[in-house]
């Protein structure tokens, strides 16, 4: 039934030769238009606005992500009142539409360090660990932490590594990037609550494909620039030695000229 009215609003409001819509889109109306209902009551001349008013907000939300282009030449009641009726609507449901506005970037933030640290094919793993563990009403220093958490659990499984050994280096290029200031017990701690997640247990071991270390490896000298780093080694031991005689050849040429001078 409501799933009804919302495609029957859509139909109305972002007209297509389509008869399908996108699923995020009525999924999110049906939401807003459950919600409503125990949130703001309508006059019953007014009720008949609130399918529509669902299906507006989600089009409104989703615009930039599907390309949507609203059209409200057929709304219920008058424009004049309906704009009304449908502002306030949007304050009633504004704690819902920030809601799913702070998902939204928490996730971006997610892409933008996974990306940032050059392991972008980890991104749905640290987004799976995230969700699991992630409340609206968690502070954002709290969010960060778990991103880094579980940005550095994946990291670590994808190379078959101690997964709860914290890798500090990378704890910090992942806290610069992300302007954290959590303690490394703090990430330590959701590491721990995260590796009990059954989405932790689903990740693949020891190799996720096309995962890229930052990290460049150092190569052993070999041959002839082995031969040449060790003897500039030596050099470098013995440059004290050498120092102090050069100094004092210089002291000794130095007396000589001036006897020369003295004598002549």
């Amino acid at each position: 039934m409501e799933r009804q009215q919302i495609i029957e609003s859509l139909r109305r409001i972002i007209p297509t030769e389509s008869t399908e819509y996108n699923e995020r889109l009525i999924s999110l109306g049906e939401s807003f238009l459950e919600w409503s209902k125990y949130k703001h009551n309508l006059k019953a001349t007014e009720e008949l606005c609130r399918p529509y008013m669902a299906a507006h907000l989600a089009c409104e939300l989703l615009s930039n992500d599907l390309n949507l282009e609203i059209n409200l030449l057929a709304t219920p009641i008058p424009k004049k009142k309906y704009y009304k009726l449908f502002t306030y609507f949007q304050e009633i449901l504004s704690p819902l539409t920030k809601s799913l506005a702070a998902k939204d970037d928490l996730m971006e933030t997610i892409t933008y360090l996974c990306t940032k640290l050059g392991g972008s094919t980890a991104i749905p793993y640290v987004k799976q660990l995230v969700k699991a563990v992630v409340t609206n009403d968690m502070r954002i220093e709290h969010k960060r932490g778990i991103i880094i958490a579980a940005y550095l659990l994946v990291s670590a499984k994808a190379f078959g590594k101690d997964e709860l050994h914290i890798n500090h280096t990378e704890r910090r290029k992942a806290q610069s990037v992300l302007q954290d200031t959590s303690s490394a017990l703090q990430i330590q701690y959701w590491m721990h609550v995260l590796s009990e997640s059954w989405q932790y247990k689903e990740i693949p071991l020891n190799g996720i494909e096309g995962y890229e270390s930052q990290k460049q490896r150092i190569k052993p000298w070999s041959g002839i620039a082995s031969m040449i780093q060790i003897d500039y080694e030596k050099r470098l031991q013995n440059y004290p030695i050498w120092k102090a005689c050069i100094e004092e050849r210089i002291q000794y040429y130095k007396s000589q000229l001036e006897k020369d001078g003295t004598a002549s």
